[in-house]
C-alpha cells in the first residue's frame, strides 16, 4: 500500500530462450539506503522493482546489471546506473563484495 508505487504491470523475469521461469510485478517506487559507516541515508525514487510471487526467489536482493529494460515501449534505468549516473550516490558501476567484510577490522589509510 505504498503511495509512491506506480505499476509498470506483470513481466516475464527471464529471456525465451531461458529454462528458467517466473513473472515479476514490475513498477517503480522509492527505496532508501542506509551507508552507516558515512552516516548517510540514500532515497531513490522512481526505482525500478519487482514483486515476484515464487518461492523458487530469495527476497530483498538488488540487481547490479546495468542494461536498462523497457516496459511497454518506456525505457526504465537499472538502480545501479541511477546511483551512479543521476545522483552520484556511488562512484562507478564496478563492484566487489566480501562476505563478513573481513577488511573493516583493518586500519584506514590516513
Amino acid at each position: 500500500m505504498s503511495s509512491s508505487w506506480s505499476s509498470l504491470g506483470p513481466w516475464e523475469l527471464w529471456p525465451k530462450n531461458s529454462t528458467l521461469t517466473g513473472n515479476g510485478d514490475f513498477g517503480t517506487e522509492t527505496v532508501a539506503f542506509t551507508n552507516a559507516q558515512a552516516q548517510r541515508n540514500i532515497t531513490v525514487g522512481g526505482a525500478l522493482v519487482a514483486g515476484i510471487n515464487d518461492t523458487n526467489y530469495f527476497t530483498g536482493f538488488i540487481g547490479i546489471g546495468t542494461t536498462p529494460g523497457t516496459f511497454a515501449g518506456r525505457e526504465m534505468k537499472p538502480l545501479i546506473n541511477q546511483l551512479v549516473e543521476d545522483m552520484e550516490a556511488i562512484p562507478s558501476h564496478s563492484y566487489g563484495y566480501t562476505a563478513g567484510a573481513w577488511y573493516s577490522e583493518f586500519p584506514r589509510p590516513s
